[in-house]
Parts: C-alpha cells; sequence; structure tokens
C-alpha cells in the first residue's frame, strides 16, 4: 500500500467515492479549466482527413437511427472494407449530427468535453494515490500533453478520448470494489479496440498497489490493505462479469464481421516477419519516450521513410531494447519500494500493448492518437515524481536550502514545462483546421512520408485535379512501392478519366503487391468490360468472385460479358457457382432462368424460375434482398468513380485498432 492510502485510510466511505472531500474540488475545477482552455482553439476545426468517411459520408452518423444501428455494424461505412467495431463512437456522432445539423465545430465542442472529463477521472485516480500537489502536477501534465492533439483536434479522435474515459472510470471504481466498473468496461469496448486493456489494468493495480477493503472478522468499518492473489480473491466476482463482457463482445465481433476482416493492418506488415515487427517495435521505443517527454516535433504519419520495418539490429534498435529494459528494471525495483511508479511504468506498458505489434499487427506502426491512454501511465509516474519532489524538498534543512526558495524553483521549474507543453498544444491543434492547412503543412515538415503525397493525391482527386492526383500518387509509388492502395487508388483516377490502359496496368500492379483482394480484381472487371476487353473481364470477374464469395456483384459483370461473347460456358459457370453458395438468391435463380432460355433449355429454365419464384415467395432476408440488388448492378459502372474520397482496401491505415 502506498503511503497516501494510508493516510486516507481512516477517510469515510462517502468522501472516498466522491474525491471532493474538503476543498479538493478546487483542483479538479482547475484540471478542467486548463483542459479546456488548451484545447479551446480546436472548436474552431472543420472536418479532416478520416472524418469524411467516418461522419460526414457515412449515412449511419446522418440519421439519428444510428445511434442503436451502430450497434451491428462496423465502425467504418459499407463501402470502405475496413472493419473495426466502435458502435458507442458512432452513436455519439449520431446524436451530435441530430443536434447541431452537422456542424463541425459542435462535434469539436465534444472532443474538448470529452478531454476534460478524461482529465478529471485522471486527477481523481492519481489523488487517489499520490498527494494533492502531485495529483494537480499529473492532471495538468496530462490535460496539456502536445501528443494528445490528434485524438482531440481531429473529430474521430473521440474514439481513443472516449476509450480511455471510460477505462479510467473504470479503474477508477474497481478499486473502489464496485460493479459499475462492469458496464465501464463494456462503454469501452464500444469506444474502441483498445478498452479491452481494462482487465489488465484493474489486475495490475491490484497487484501492485492493492486497495483498502472491509476487514472480515474485524471491528465495523475497519479497512485492511489487501493486494496481489488475495485481493483477487477476494474479487473474483468482479473479475468474472469482466471476463462475461469480454466474451459478449469477442462473440459480437464474431457476428458482425463474419463476411469481412476486423482489423486492416498497416502496408508495413504484408511482408514483415513476427521477428520484423519485434525489431521494429524496439525502434519504435524511443519514439514513446521522446513524444512522452519532449514531444515539440509530432507527425501524422510514422509510415516508411520515418521508421522503416527494421530486419535487423541497428543503433535505434539496440537502443530501443536497452531503454526496454531500463523500464523492466525500474518497475521491478520499484514495485516494493515505490509502488505508485511500478504502477505508471506497467500502465504504459498495457495500454500501448494493442498497437505495439508484438503479439499481432495492427493498422499502425506508430500513431500518436493511440497513445491517449497509455500517457495516463507517464502521468501516473509525472505525479509521483512531483509528490517525492515535493517530500524531498520539506526535508532539507532551512538552514542550508531554505524552503521557500526550493519550493518556488521547483514549482517555477514544473509551470514551465506545463507552459511550453500548452503553447505546443495550442500551435498543433491549429494545424488541424481543414484539410488544406494540415496538407500544406505536412507537404513542408513530412515530405518524405510517402502517405502524405498520397494525401496529397487524395485531396487533389476530390477538388477534380486529376494531373494532380496522379503526380502525387506517382511520387507516392516511388517512396513506397510495397502499399497496393497507391496503385489501386491511381487506377481508379485513370479509370475514371478513361485511360484504361493506364488504369488496367496499374490495378495488374495492386494485384501483384498484395495478391486475393477481391475489390481490386472486381474494379479491374468492371474496367477491362467498359474497354472492351470481355474475356478480360470474365477472368478479373472470376477471380474476384473466389476471393470474395460472399458477394455476387462480380457474377453480373461476368455474365455480362459473357454474353457479349456468346460464352454460355462462363455464364453456366457463373450461375452455377453462385447458386452453389447463395441457393436462396431469387435474382440468380431468374437470371440463371433467362440464360437458359436463351440457350435453348426450356426445361432448365422453368426449373429455375419456379426456384426463383419460390425464394420470392419464402422471403428472403435482408442481406440476401441487399445481394439480389446488387446482381443487378450494371457492368457498366465505374469503378467507384473518380470519387476517390471513398476509399479501397488500405485508405484507412490510420485505424486500427488505431
Amino acid at each position: 500500500m502506498t503511503d497516501a492510502q494510508v493516510d486516507r485510510g481512516a477517510r469515510s466511505v462517502g468522501d472516498r467515492a466522491t474525491g471532493f472531500a474538503g476543498g479538493e474540488w478546487r483542483a479538479a475545477a482547475i484540471v478542467a479549466v486548463v483542459a479546456a482552455l488548451g484545447y479551446a482553439n480546436a472548436v474552431a476545426n472543420w472536418f479532416t482527413l478520416d472524418d469524411d468517411t467516418v461522419i460526414v459520408k457515412n449515412e449511419m452518423v446522418r440519421h439519428l437511427s444510428g445511434v442503436w444501428r451502430a450497434f451491428a455494424h462496423p465502425y467504418w461505412p459499407e463501402f470502405t472494407p475496413a472493419g473495426q467495431y466502435r458502435p458507442l463512437a458512432i452513436a455519439s456522432f449520431a446524436v451530435d449530427w441530430a443536434v447541431s445539423g452537422g456542424s463541425a465545430h459542435w462535434m469539436h465542442l465534444v472532443n474538448v468535453a470529452w478531454h476534460v472529463l478524461a482529465c478529471v477521472l485522471v486527477w481523481r485516480l492519481l489523488r487517489d494515490v499520490v498527494s494533492r500537489g502531485g495529483a494537480l502536477a499529473g492532471a495538468l501534465f496530462f490535460a496539456v500533453h502536445p501528443v494528445h492533439v490528434e485524438a482531440i483536434a481531429n473529430t474521430v479522435g473521440r474514439c481513443d478520448v472516449m476509450a480511455a474515459a471510460f477505462v479510467v472510470g473504470a479503474v477508477l471504481v474497481h478499486r473502489r470494489g464496485s460493479w459499475l466498473a462492469v458496464p465501464l468496461y463494456a462503454a469501452a469496448l464500444a469506444s474502441k479496440e483498445s478498452g479491452v486493456v481494462f482487465i489488465a489494468l484493474a489486475a495490475a493495480n491490484d497487484l501492485i498497489l492493492g486497495a483498502l477493503e472491509p476487514s472480515r472478522g474485524g471491528a465495523a468499518g475497519t479497512l485492511v490493505a489487501c493486494r496481489g492473489r488475495a485481493l483477487w480473491r477476494r474479487r473474483w466476482p468482479l473479475y468474472a462479469g469482466y471476463l462475461g463482457v469480454a466474451a459478449a463482445y469477442a462473440v459480437t465481433l464474431a457476428i458482425v464481421f463474419r463476411n469481412r476482416p476486423l482489423v486492416d493492418i498497416a502496408p508495413s506488415w504484408f511482408r514483415a516477419t513476427p521477428v520484423d515487427r519485434w525489431l521494429t517495435e524496439a525502434r519504435v521505443v524511443p519514439e514513446y519516450v521522446r513524444l512522452m517527454v519532449a514531444p515539440f516535433t509530432l507527425r501524422i504519419e510514422y509510415s516508411p521513410q520515418v521508421i522503416d520495418v527494421a530486419h535487423h539490429l541497428s543503433a535505434l534498435v539496440v537502443a530501443g531494447l536497452a531503454l526496454s529494459a531500463i523500464a523492466v528494471t525500474c518497475l521491478v525495483y520499484a514495485w516494493r519500494r515505490a509502488p505508485v511508479a511500478a504502477w505508471g511504468l506497467a500502465w504504459f506498458g498495457i495500454a500501448v500493448s494493442p498497437v505495439s505489434n508484438i503479439l499481432f499487427a495492427s493498422g499502425v506502426v506508430l500513431a500518436e492518437r493511440t497513445l491517449y491512454l497509455p500517457s495516463v501511465g507517464a502521468a501516473i509516474v509525472v505525479a509521483w515524481a512531483a509528490q517525492e519532489v515535493a517530500r524531498w524538498v520539506a526535508a532539507q534543512p532551512a538552514a542550508r536550502y531554505p524552503a521557500p526558495g526550493l519550493h518556488r524553483l521547483a514549482a517555477g521549474g514544473g509551470l514551465a514545462v506545463l507552459m511550453l507543453f500548452a503553447a505546443r498544444t495550442w500551435t498543433r491543434t491549429a494545424i488541424w483546421h481543414d484539410d488544406k492547412r494540415l496538407l500544406i503543412n505536412t507537404m513542408l515538415t513530412e515530405s518524405e512520408s510517402y502517405r502524405t503525397h498520397l494525401r496529397a493525391a487524395l485531396i487533389l482527386g476530390n477538388r477534380k485535379d486529376w494531373a494532380g492526383a496522379q503526380r502525387e500518387y506517382a511520387i507516392a509509388r516511388t517512396l513506397y512501392p510495397e502499399d497496393p492502395y497507391v496503385y489501386e487508388a491511381a487506377a481508379m483516377v485513370a479509370d475514371g478519366q478513361d485511360q484504361f490502359a493506364l488504369a488496367d496496368r496499374l490495378y495488374d500492379s495492386a494485384s501483384a503487391v498484395l495478391p486475393g483482394v477481391g475489390v481490386i480484381y472486381l474494379r479491374q472487371a468492371r474496367l477491362r468490360f467498359r474497354a472492351g476487353d470481355y474475356a478480360g473481364a470474365i477472368r478479373s470477374a472470376r477471380t474476384a468472385y473466389l476471393a470474395s464469395p460472399d458477394s455476387v456483384v462480380a457474377l453480373n459483370v461476368l455474365t455480362g460479358a459473357a454474353q457479349h461473347l456468346n460464352d454460355f460456358a462462363s455464364a453456366e459457370w457463373a450461375f452455377r457457382r453462385g447458386l452453389a453458395d447463395h441457393p436462396g438468391n431469387a435474382a440468380l435463380h431468374q437470371q440463371y432462368s433467362w440464360m437458359l432460355a436463351a440457350k435453348g433449355d426450356t426445361v432448365g429454365s422453368r426449373r429455375e424460375a419456379s426456384a426463383a419464384s419460390a425464394a420470392s415467395v419464402a422471403g428472403a432476408s435482408a442481406a440476401v434482398s441487399a445481394a439480389a440488388s446488387a446482381t443487378v448492378v450494371s457492368p457498366h459502372a465505374r469503378a467507384d468513380g473518380p470519387n476517390i474520397g471513398a476509399r479501397s482496401i488500405a485508405a484507412t491505415r490510420g485505424a486500427a485498432t488505431h
């Protein structure tokens, strides 16, 4: 147990529950005001980057029914192949849209409000384990930390802030043994996948810090220190509740993502081995330290050319391994001597684990928004350090070190750091004002990143500057030729401009980089159909269907091309294969009936017509109806058109887990 916990052991249960005994509400108010003022200029921002896809073009967000419909759908809209499950975040966007009519400024205001709530909860958590001054210092460190800008100034970054607020709240009430931690854990998971770490954070709290528990057999109201396995045994019903939530979450993911991937992994990991990922993560560790301690150089992208996949030891990899070893050593050393510091180190490691790429490949190599929850661990360490500095100052002989002077020196140094952080936060937030300002800044400061040029191409394409878009795509391919999207997106632009030969070559390149992606083959099939290459359209459509048999759209292109060539054999294959996979699809039966009639097979045509009628009478499900309507989409349709903002296989790289 920590000294702060023992000192407050006699505090009334009511005070411990509220945390606002005496005048401590003033500290909470200071934290809230500083957090709000630090990000006040975010309210002037517009929608940027993924906001367009997740919010502006998302029909679920634009209708209030999205509040409950979001729980049955992935986070990313259906027209993108990306996954992830964040229904509570989508529900909050839908409420915002209904309240404000889609105002970006209102949504940014709500983001700031979520940050304020998270900061107050962090302060409350710190106040549980350190002194008043230490808790205030740690909470202010968290409130103005520049690494949080991406999570707050970008509207969709709310997922990280919400998940963090619910996780910190859940840890708070878990420390008090309250069942409220169970629904808070569920809310964290529904906000972002990173909320899964709560169970490990709660277990680390019980193992390292412990809690004051009611005495069994002692006087009524007596609290005793308890931690480790003894505390786990006392709280096994709580942990059973947490595991129940996790199990329900896993079942939900299995249902929602039965026909699509949950995570769109970063292109860096396409050809990386587990050892490559581990070495690269070691290379990232110095960046973690820099971003926590001196976060003055901030980036949107940490993609190749910024952080390359490590295949062998290098100076930075060795430095990362050394820093990791130091952190583990400090944690072990502080376990008994300074448990609060040990808990802070453990918090950071646990919270960053979902995007660490150690156990599995994630959608990012490093993203600043994903450090919002891990930085609570840094705030815990800062709070502990501030407390210990204050104790050291108080313990110095007055004759040698006048206490007022030392106090002023320590407070002044801490205030200077906070002011530097706040200034960097303010200037960085302004860069997220709109896509144009963001693009200009990244072109000036992150031009070595291929994703900077990829983003420039997307923006130029949305402005219908097709030549400029193709120029930026070409630069992106030169900087990093291993991302299939730089070929696919350029192909979509060329396709929209009827540059058939160029688009066809680019689609081939995309498939060569990452084979087996059905949407690329489907777009190439449509392109070849429009170019009059019906044999090529049949080949691409066949490959597209085999890669993604859950959709019958590719079969429509195939049968349309076969019709132009009078290729009954290919059409026959398409209908037989499609009906084997989708026997209740009335539209497929009907179209097969028409083909058999054209072929002269009257008996077969009547059989399929009867099957189509039976399927219609039986009543198709909503999913089958959607698939049936998809089969009558014209094969002449362009490949998502030149509106390349409707992104494809790798357009959603920042999201994994972000």
